[in-house]
């Protein structure tokens, strides 16, 4: 996706048995080095004096190991240029190991950073970390104290790579943003053809708004909300459609609610309220701009519908059938907008939850209804539009 195909790959011992490499790849192996820790210093430097070959002053270098998947450097980029170092790494907030260089960093290219790393070699024994463990991280940290601007950014588990920058780490699939990506294309053709011919958008656009939504929701977060597949159709929906005023039902832990202040942020307009009957939001959330309301879906609908004009809804409270019934009966009748709906669990098939049976009365009240499930999940959703 973002590397040319004439890309290296830098080998310890032949790699992992059964690996497939890209065609016409480099493939560089170092078959006498002592222990695994030798071979990824080694692999490290040799990329970045490879990468350094292929880059200009003011480039950066973004260097991940262990499968860390990438898919959204603008957000990388914005970053680094907010905090204006010449390295980026993270650490730990225990004691050890001292430094977390190899899994993931960034170089920003310049004459300092390019005769430091140019000029690396690596040693033939490594210096102890702070549990006595001998630590390629120590030495490489040792190397670059001086001569260059650094900044080290606290870990805290997957949060650090998933909220700052979009990419997340998924031990032994790399690809995969990139499966669910094909499992989306796949399991959604006719929602494809939804967006692309009711509302002329290409495939490709589809695919670059996918990515665009950085947030990777499951399986990295708590249990409780959609799934993956499922809040990126929600986030295409919203940057497709560009609603004004976005009335979320259910925000439980804020997944979806991500999901919706991103689209809204990168449509350049459109506010959000967020209604639900607990305040279980995360203090990052609820210090964004929106609307909160703490209240029963069905009475906030009844009294607050004619305030407002809502030309968009994502539909995830209580799923009883009375209460999705009378929340979808409430929309018809009250509110004085055309609006487009996401609405989940559409295919749950336990004892309470009604989500399908309301829907598939209310249904043919919809200029049209489409219902999603791909197989990562069997919770699906319903996308929809109602006009007046």
């Amino acid at each position: 996706e973002y590397f040319p195909d004439s890309k290296v790959f830098v080998s310890f011992y032949g790699g992992t048995p059964g690996y497939k490499y890209p065609d016409n790849t480099k493939i560089q192996i170092f078959s006498n080095i002592l222990d695994h820790k030798f071979g990824a210093l080694y692999g490290c430097l040799e990329a970045i004096k490879l990468a350094l070959t292929e880059t200009s002053n003011g480039d950066y270098i973004i260097f991940s190991h262990d499968d860390v998947s990438i898919y959204n450097p603008q957000i990388i980029k914005d970053f680094l240029k907010e905090n204006d170092a010449d390295l980026i790494y993270r650490y730990p907030k225990r004691e050890f190991p001292t430094y977390f260089l190899f899994d993931v960093f960034f170089l920003r290219v310049t004459p300092e950073t390019r005769k430091l790393f140019s000029s690396l070699e690596p040693p033939t024994s490594f210096p102890p970390d702070q549990i006595n463990h001998p630590s390629p991280e120590v030495w490489l940290g040792q190397q670059i104290t001086s001569g260059i601007k650094v900044k080290p950014i606290p870990f805290e588990g997957q949060t650090w790579g998933k909220n700052l920058f979009g990419f997340y780490h998924e031990p032994g699939r790399g690809l995969y943003h990139d499966y669910l990506w094909n499992t989306f294309k796949t399991a959604h053709r006719e929602l494809f053809e939804l967006f692309m011919n009711r509302f002329n958008v290409s495939e490709d656009e589809i695919k670059r708004l996918y990515y665009e939504d950085f947030y990777p929701g499951y399986p990295q977060t708590p249990g409780g909300s959609a799934w993956t597949n499922e809040l990126k159709a929600l986030y295409i929906f919203l940057r497709i459609t560009k609603p004004n005023h976005v009335l979320e039902i259910g925000n439980y832990r804020g997944d979806s609610t991500r999901h919706i202040l991103l689209a809204l942020k990168n449509n350049q307009k459109g506010k959000l309220t967020a209604v639900d009957i607990l305040e279980r939001l995360p203090a990052k959330i609820i210090n964004q701009l929106f609307q909160r309301v703490i209240d029963d879906s069905v009475h906030f609908l009844e009294t607050n519908l004619f305030k407002h004009k809502f030309d968009f809804i994502a539909q995830d409270g209580d799923h009883s059938y009375e209460t999705v019934k009378k929340e979808l009966q409430l929309l018809q009748q009250k509110n004085d907008s055309h609006f487009y709906i996401w609405a989940h669990d559409y295919f749950v098939k336990k004892s309470y939850v009604g989500v399908k049976r309301a829907w598939d009365e209310e249904a043919p009240n919809f200029k049209w209804v489409h219902a999603a499930i791909t197989e990562e999940s069997d919770c699906g959703c319903v996308l929809a539009e109602f006009e007046k």
